[in-house]
């Protein structure tokens, strides 16, 4: 009886995968399972680096247009001139339009951090500004001119008459923009631009090459010709 009810448990136990000959893993297949796994992680790798690029992207988008936000309000009330001339004296003058409680401490980057409105987080130190956080730059060009009656200057906002073409800021290593070479290429070799009526572009470095030379005058100047 008892010979009998081993050899039907034995039988349970083959059916149900339950026998004491449990299969082991080899090395071979422990190398395969090893293998699947890293090339799962070489193809998830990149699509979390492009997810977080691109999350990097769209807060540098962010900024841009707080900051075009910002600049237009300077603009209305100060009878239509541009911001000052002057090397990164937008900073300055936009922030209270920013941050109405803010406090101007110098230098201003050691307050705010990375967390303030003039930071592209895909910026680094190489290719932001001396020694600061800062890594956008103003179209040199908009300076305001009132002390002078050069065409080089723009120095009211009814001067511009295709605002959704020319850029005011840009992802740059400085604080002014004078021509191509000024630009900081760090989105996936392209660059968000903020433009005069507040529409923000990516831009590919290829694009930017072909269509934003100095002598596309809507692009630096707001018009057709100087």
């Amino acid at each position: 009886m008892s010979q009998m009810f081993a050899v039907q448990l034995e039988i349970y136990w083959e059916k149900n995968g339950m026998t004491g000959k449990s299969k082991k893993f080899t090395i071979l297949e422990l190398l395969l399972v090893i293998a699947v796994i890293v090339i799962l992680m070489s193809l998830l790798f990149p699509m979390l680096k492009q997810a977080k690029d691109k999350a990097r992207e769209i807060k540098c988008s962010g900024n841009l247009k707080q900051i075009i936000f910002a600049y237009n309000m300077y603009v209305n009330d100060n009878n239509e001139f541009l911001t000052s001339y002057g090397t990164g004296a937008y900073l300055r003058l936009l922030l209270p339009y920013i941050d109405s409680n803010f406090v101007w401490l110098t230098p201003f980057y050691k307050h705010y951090g990375e967390n303030m409105i003039y930071h592209c987080p895909s910026a680094t130190a190489e290719d932001s500004w001396v020694a600061s956080l800062y890594s956008f730059g103003q179209n040199e060009h908009l300076n305001s001119g009132e002390h002078s009656n050069s065409l080089w200057f723009l120095q009211k906002i009814s001067r511009i008459s295709s605002p959704g073409n020319i850029f005011v800021f840009t992802d740059t290593a400085r604080p002014s923009v004078y021509d191509l070479t000024y630009f900081s290429f760090r989105h996936a070799n392209g660059i968000n631009i903020i433009y005069m009526d507040g529409h923000c572009s990516y831009s590919k470095y290829l694009y930017v090459q072909e269509n934003c030379q100095p002598s596309n005058y809507r692009f630096w100047y707001g018009r057709s010709s100087l």
